[in-house]
């Protein structure tokens, strides 16, 4: 949700090549996140599962991934690989647009795809109350809560050189 806040940078307001910089990391860290956080789960419930049923990690392996939990939080880890791979491919081009790029919105589209897997396996999936309902407002609500702590991300890559400065103005 980085992405979208980006044109309302002020280009005189901060350094861009530290701002650059701490962006990119916020998109690594984001992506490893995705990826570590899918993977790990997905081995959390084969071991769970291994426990269970008394069978070896590698048979309950392919079991947990036959499920629909499973297959979705490994997509979301193959589409936070896509991203990277996309993001890193035209990030010059990203970073250097103040408009939104082709590039941009294919990312916003992966992420929006991984949101939606996400409310899929949700609590609102598991509802007999209209899930075919619930699913879509659920992926609305992870969207949004994910447009709030970007938009806290995006104030921090924004405001924390100021912060830094006015601190060294009060020790001057």
């Amino acid at each position: 949700s980085l992405l979208i806040f980006k044109p309302f940078l002020d280009s005189n307001a901060v350094d861009n090549s530290k701002f650059y910089k701490r962006f990119y990391s916020f998109v690594l860290i984001g992506v490893v996140g995705v990826v570590f956080g899918a993977l790990g789960y997905i081995f959390l419930k084969s071991y769970n599962l291994q426990a269970l049923q008394g069978i070896t990690f590698f048979e309950s392996w392919p079991i947990f991934l036959d499920t629909q939990a499973g297959q979705y939080a490994f997509y979301r880890a193959l589409l936070a690989i896509a991203f990277i791979l996309v993001f890193l491919f035209f990030k010059a081009k990203i970073l250097k647009s103040r408009n939104f790029t082709l590039a941009e919105s294919f990312l916003i589209f992966l992420v929006l795809v991984m949101i939606y897997f996400r409310a899929l396996v949700s609590h609102a999936a598991a509802s007999e109350f209209y899930p075919s309902f619930l699913v879509p407002i659920n992926a609305l609500h992870l969207a949004f809560k994910n447009l709030w702590i970007g938009g806290l991300l995006w104030m921090t890559l924004v405001f924390w050189p100021c912060l830094k400065k006015g601190k060294e103005l009060v020790k001057k």
